[in-house]
């Protein structure tokens, strides 16, 4: 074989490679990016949990229910998702919209 059939097929085996790799690349990165967002979720909702649970709720007027709405409960996770990461975040199974599962 000579020289310039190698450099052909190195550049043509090159080309493949780097056209297949990216979207694997993409697709691992996706997933990646799904699961941190599923454990940051979780996460926040354990915390806002554990806050509603700790505190003695039978103080049942206005203000203390919307004191706990607006400021004690956590959702940065949430609205970052909703703002940012839409497309990750209706990808969740948990998610409202997605494909309820069959029981």
């Amino acid at each position: 074989m000579d020289e310039t059939t190698k450099v052909i097929i190195a550049t043509i085996s090159g080309f493949v490679i780097a056209f297949f790799a990216e979207p694997v690349k993409i697709y691992f990165q996706n997933k990646s990016k799904l699961q941190n967002l599923r454990i940051a979720l979780y996460k926040e909702i354990l915390y806002n949990y554990s806050s509603l649970k700790t505190l003695d709720l039978t103080l049942n007027s206005a203000p203390f229910i919307n004191y706990m709405g607006e400021f004690a409960l956590r959702t940065e996770c949430y609205k970052n998702a909703i703002q940012n990461e839409v497309s990750l975040f209706y990808q969740l199974e948990e998610a409202m919209g997605s494909k309820q599962r069959m029981s």
